[in-house]
């Protein structure tokens, strides 16, 4: 299990946050004249090519050449850079396992309850 700190913590959910925005972006981009938004299919983001498939009121980005989940699972529209404890959980799960040390306290990246408190901590939410 890779060990990572706060602040690596908070540049990776940062990151997410971008990435996610673009992802999104381009996805409503794609829909912006449709009456129905497309199930699935495929966008490029910085030369990576993602794919997609719509469920309920959200998407899910997966990337192609590593697996990454992204997971924009509601508020898509109206909060594009969204983060929650589902889609980090979700998101770090895809990655790699990891073990956060704050404070002396040590959270795993695959625990909702840890990564709940991690934002809650980190002052990460919006």
């Amino acid at each position: 299990m890779k060990k990572i700190t706060e602040k690596e913590f908070i540049e990776i959910t940062k990151a997410f946050s971008d990435i996610q925005q673009q992802l999104v972006y381009a996805y409503l981009i794609l829909t912006k004249n449709e009456k129905n938004w497309p199930k699935h299919g495929a966008i490029k983001i910085n030369q990576e090519s993602w794919e997609f498939n719509k469920h309920g009121a959200g998407v899910c980005f997966k990337k192609c050449a590593t697996g990454e989940l992204i997971d924009a699972h509601d508020d898509m529209e109206e909060n594009p850079r969204k983060l929650d404890t589902w889609r980090i959980q979700s998101y770090l799960s895809s990655i790699e396992a990891m073990e956060i040390e704050l404070l002396g306290k040590y959270y795993h990246s695959h625990n909702d309850d840890d990564i709940e408190e991690l934002l809650r901590i980190c002052h990460i939410n919006n």
